[in-house]
C-alpha cells in the first residue's frame, strides 16, 4: 500500500493506506458472495425440505461465517451491562435458525 507520512517532527495528519486485502474486507466480500448465492431459496418449490434445497447450503455458510463475529460484538456489549443491537440481531439470527428461516438468518448476518 501506499505511504505519505510527514518528517518527522513535522505537524500534519499524515495519511496512511494498509494494504488492500485486509481480514475484514474479505471476509465482507465472501458474506456478500455467500448471501447473494443465498438468494435462490426464493426459488425453492413448496413442500421441499431444506437439506434438498441446494441454496439452503450457501445460507447455512453465510451463517457460520458471520455469526462468530456477531456474537463476539453482542458479548461484548453484554459485558459491559449494555443490549446493544449486536445482541438484539443475535438472537434474531439464533431464532431464524431454530425457525428454519436460513434465509433469513443469512440476512441478519450480512447486514450485521
Amino acid at each position: 500500500g501506499a505511504t505519505v507520512l510527514p518528517p518527522k517532527g513535522a505537524g500534519g495528519a499524515g495519511i496512511q493506506r494498509g494494504a488492500l486485502c485486509r481480514p475484514g474486507l474479505l471476509v465482507a466480500l465472501l458474506s456478500l458472495l455467500l448471501f447473494g448465492l443465498s438468494n435462490g431459496i426464493w426459488a425453492r418449490p413448496d413442500g421441499t425440505e431444506w437439506w434438498e434445497d441446494p441454496f439452503s447450503y450457501f445460507a447455512l455458510s453465510n451463517v457460520l461465517l458471520g455469526l462468530p463475529i456477531l456474537l463476539r460484538r453482542a458479548l461484548t456489549g453484554l459485558l459491559q451491562r449494555r443490549i446493544s443491537m449486536f445482541a438484539t440481531m443475535a438472537i434474531a439470527c439464533v431464532g431464524a435458525l431454530v425457525l428454519l428461516d436460513l434465509w433469513e438468518a443469512s440476512a441478519v448476518v450480512f447486514f450485521y
